[in-house]
Formats: structure tokens, sequence, C-alpha cells
């Protein structure tokens, strides 16, 4: 089963008998036991309950193997983008320290902490690069390995 990161734990729910069968009136169920959050493939492991028709565990009275798939929380994308930003040379640096979210979206409760570092002081063109991003939880804590960022810089010309 896969979910994309949203911040949330999340178990597999999905399980299929794939061999041997129950007797007349006996049932099986399945707790799944992984619970995820972080961007990632892990085993989508459970453990399968046997019950007799009265209801009563009867998972004495078979040997159960389990076949796990995969749980995986998928990374979230977004794009940011920076600004183009023009003047005349006066011997100071242009820079832009603007940014947006251009593409995608945060998980709910997740922040942004980006550092714009396009600088150009004399004559030319230069990209105004992001430095750093950091996607940050209610909490504060680093959560940036669960998304996927691209980056669209921007234009600083000095003319």
């Amino acid at each position: 089963e896969s979910f994309l990161y949203d911040g949330q734990a999340h178990r597999g729910s999905e399980w299929q008998l794939i061999g041997g069968s129950l007797e007349e009136g006996y049932t099986v169920s399945a707790e799944f036991t992984q619970e995820q959050t972080q961007a990632g493939k892990y085993v989508n492991s459970f453990t399968a309950y046997v019950y007799d028709e009265n209801g009563n565990d009867a998972r004495g009275s078979y040997e159960i193997v389990y076949e796990f798939g995969t749980l995986e929380i998928q990374p979230r994308e977004i794009v940011l983008s920076t600004p183009d930003a023009k003047k005349e040379y006066d011997g100071t640096p242009l820079t832009n320290a603007a940014y947006w979210l251009s593409g995608g979206s945060l998980a709910a409760g997740n922040t942004l902490s980006v550092s714009v570092t396009g600088s150009i002081t004399d004559i030319g063109t230069a990209m105004n690069t992001i430095g750093s991003v950091a996607v940050l939880n209610a909490d504060g804590k680093d959560v940036t390995a669960n998304y996927r960022i691209s980056l669209l810089p921007g234009t600083l010309t000095v003319v």
C-alpha cells in the first residue's frame, strides 16, 4: 500500500489468503502492526487471527505462513521559485530574498524555512539561488526528508 506523506501515521489495511483453506464456519482477520509516518518503504507486517464458528481463537490448529508486502510513504513534491531582478550598476550587490511555493503543497502544519543567497554586484547575470531549504512540522522538527524539493531560481541582472 502507498500513501503520500502528510505528517500522519499510516498502516496497511489490505491482505489476502493466498494458500490453504479454512474449515467451514472459521474466519480469519488481520491486525496490521507496522505504522509509519516518514517517507520510505517498509515491511507491511500484520498478524493473522483465526477464529472458529464460536469466535474462539483457533490459530493453534493452523500453520500460518506470512508473505508481507510493502508499506510506502511517498515523499511530497514541492517547487520553490525566486524572482528575477534587474538594476543599473551602482557598485552595491543586487539581491532579492523573496521566494514562493510555485508547485505542490506542504502537509498540514508544515512550514518552510528558506534562505535565498543569490547576489551580483558587477555588470552581468547571476542566478537568484536558494542556499538552503528546511521544512518544519508544527513541533519545529525538521521533516525535509519527507519532501522532494525542486528549485526554480530567477535571474539577477546588473546592466
